[in-house]
């Protein structure tokens, strides 16, 4: 399932010509409605927070601080060499902290664009005997609506949505400012 925490449209109507600056107040706001689906929906659970790196790192800190968790666990996924749009290559883990004694986790993503990095860590995950509670993302990219995953029960949380041809600037990437 995907579902959207905020009005579900695209981001500048779509339009690959306007540049998306996703700034502190975005993220902000961001934070503040996935900390409060999260408490309304998990509020009885005992989990684990895993910020994918890079992108879904702030995220993931800025969560654990809202709803008291101080464990945050990593993993780097490796999607390519470069720092250019759209340059992806095949996603493998290349480092991993997972705490052995938490059996069920949510993960923190900055955009789930194609999936490969949120599959590579379910399967990866589900391979420990770990449950995956829900991915929240920042953006979700409107071709995952369409598109199958290994694990079609993953719930997918997202607070904003784009084109496969539009790109986002996050406030804390190099891009931002130019």
């Amino acid at each position: 399932m995907k579902r959207c925490l905020k009005e579900n449209k695209l981001l500048n109507d779509g339009n690959p010509k306007i540049k998306i600056k996703f700034n502190e107040k975005d993220f902000l706001e961001a934070v503040a409605l996935i900390s409060k689906d999260i408490e309304k929906n998990f509020n009885n659970e005992k989990f684990g927070i895993i910020g994918v790196a890079r992108g879904g790192l702030p995220l993931a800190i800025a969560i654990s601080h809202r709803i008291g968790i101080r464990r945050v666990d990593t993993v780097q996924i490796k999607m390519t060499n470069s720092n250019e749009k759209w340059d992806y290559g095949t996603a493998e883990i290349i480092s991993s902290t997972v705490d052995d004694s938490v059996d069920k986790y949510i993960i923190f993503e900055d955009i789930v664009s194609h999936g490969r990095s949120v599959n590579i860590l379910v399967n990866e995950l589900l391979k420990k005997n770990k449950k995956v509670l829900a991915i929240y993302s920042l953006i979700l990219n409107e071709d995952m609506e369409k598109l199958t995953l290994d694990n079609e029960n993953m719930d997918i949380i997202f607070v904003n949505k784009i084109t496969q041809r539009q790109w986002v600037n996050f406030f804390w990437e190099r891009g931002y400012l130019e």
